[in-house]
């Protein structure tokens, strides 16, 4: 876990983290804090061991911390295509080889999507969904989602 935390306590990270914060301070639904990546990143690591799924702790946590990033460009059309290109940059600093970059990308790239059951995109993507219960939301009536697309139960 230690280039999680060097991700963590990376500069140019906590300036995205912040930025994004500060760009959401005002948005009632889902907001993409710090706290969300965590949530993201523990659910991930608890369906993991609930599912005895073969992925490595390091890179779970760095895919949900580097999930969300691209939300602080103003101009990406695709925020998850946005996160995993500006992924690229932490995972060279942090010495992720290329094998895992391309596996914590993708997932990246995907977490929007539901993937192959049990792929390492989908345990992503189904982490990202569990951190919103949209049935306790506050502003679940104002929401866009469409309710076919609103998580009502804590597991998928």
């Amino acid at each position: 876990m230690k280039r999680v935390n060097e991700i963590l306590n990376d500069p140019m990270y906590k300036s995205i983290i912040g930025r994004i914060e500060s760009m959401e301070e005002n948005r009632l639904l889902c907001k993409h804090s710090l706290n969300h990546s965590l949530d993201v990143a523990r659910i991930a690591y608890l369906l993991r061991l609930e599912e005895d799924l073969p992925f490595d702790k390091e890179l779970i946590y760095t895919a949900a911390l580097l999930h969300d990033i691209g939300r602080a460009k103003e101009s990406a059309t695709d925020h998850a295509v946005a996160s995993a290109e500006e992924a690229i940059y932490f995972l060279k600093k942090h010495n992720y080889s290329p094998e895992e970059s391309h596996i914590i990308a993708s997932a990246i790239r995907s977490h929007r999507e539901c993937g192959t059951r049990n792929s390492f995109e989908d345990l992503i993507y189904r982490a990202d969904k569990l951190s919103r219960l949209c049935s306790a939301c506050p502003s679940r009536e104002e929401c866009y989602w469409p309710v076919e697309q609103k998580n009502k139960d804590l597991l998928l």
